[in-house]
C-alpha cells in the first residue's frame, strides 16, 4: 500500500503480517508464513540441525554403557550336555551333507567341493581356530576366509550358533568345558 505521498508505508515484518519488506522499496506478500527464501533458509538449518542431533544420538547410543549395569564383556558360555546335545541336532541338520558326520570332512558333498570342508577332528588345525571365528563364518559364509563353498546360515539363532560351535569344538577337543563368543554378533 502507499500513502498519498507514493512512498510506501512500513509495515512490522512480523510472522502475523501479511507483507514485509525485501530491500528498499519492494515488499514481498505472504500468504503462509516466511517467504519462500526465509523458509528455504529456515529448512535447511533445521534439517542440518536434525542431523547433528541424529549424531550424536548415535554416538552416545554406541558408547553408552550397558543397561545392566555389566561391564558389556560376554562370560564364556559353559558347555553342558545339553548344549552338545543340541549342537549335535544342529549339526546334523546344517553341517552333515558336507562335513559328514563325524566332522572329518568326508559328507556327501564333500567330493565337489575345493577346497575340501574342513575337518573338524583335526585338533592341531582346530585349536588356530577362534570360537568367534567358527561362530561367524557359521553366520555368514566362508567366501570371504577362503572357504567359498561353505554357505551363510544368517537364520540361525544365536543360541544354536553357540551350540553348533560347543559340538564343533568337542569333535577335537572331547572335554571341553566352556566356549568364548565374546563380540559375536
Amino acid at each position: 500500500m502507499n500513502n498519498p505521498r507514493g512512498a510506501p508505508i512500513k509495515k512490522l515484518q512480523a510472522t502475523v503480517a501479511s507483507s514485509i519488506r525485501v530491500g528498499r522499496s519492494r515488499w514481498v506478500t505472504v500468504d503462509k508464513g516466511w517467504p519462500a527464501r526465509f523458509r528455504c533458509r529456515m529448512m535447511r538449518r533445521a534439517f542440518a540441525a536434525m542431523v547433528v542431533l541424529a549424531g550424536l544420538a548415535a554416538t552416545f547410543a554406541c558408547v553408552a554403557p550397558p543397561a545392566d549395569g555389566g561391564d558389556g564383556a560376554v562370560a564364556p558360555i559353559p558347555v553342558s550336555g545339553e548344549l552338545l546335545a543340541a549342537g549335535r541336532t544342529a549339526y546334523r541338520k546344517y553341517c552333515i551333507q558336507c562335513h559328514g558326520y563325524s566332522g572329518r570332512g568326508d559328507g556327501a558333498s564333500a567330493a565337489q567341493l575345493d577346497p575340501p570342508p574342513r575337518d573338524h577332528t583335526d585338533a592341531e588345525v582346530m585349536d588356530g581356530i577362534g570360537d568367534r571365528t567358527i561362530a561367524e563364518t557359521v553366520r555368514h559364509g566362508g567366501t570371504g576366509r577362503g572357504f567359498p563353498g561353505m554357505p551363510a546360515f544368517p537364520h540361525v539363532s544365536d543360541e544354536e550358533i553357540a551350540a553348533l560351535v560347543a559340538y564343533v569344538r568337542s569333535l577335537s577337543r572331547p572335554g571341553v568345558t566352556s566356549i568364548d563368543l565374546e563380540g559375536f554378533r
